[in-house]
């Protein structure tokens, strides 16, 4: 997972809060643009 967010945000991984809760924002923009991605393509990955 850690090394998910860090390619998905391009910023180092921070074990503090704000950092944390900015990669968790991140991770859900990325999961919606996953699944938009994959509607678009005519798949249901998750």
């Amino acid at each position: 997972m850690k090394k998910y967010l860090f390619l998905s945000t391009g910023i180092s991984y921070q074990a503090d809060v704000d950092a944390l809760s900015y990669l968790y924002v991140r991770l859900c923009d990325d999961v919606v643009l996953i699944r938009n991605f994959s509607r678009f393509l005519g798949l249901k990955i998750f």
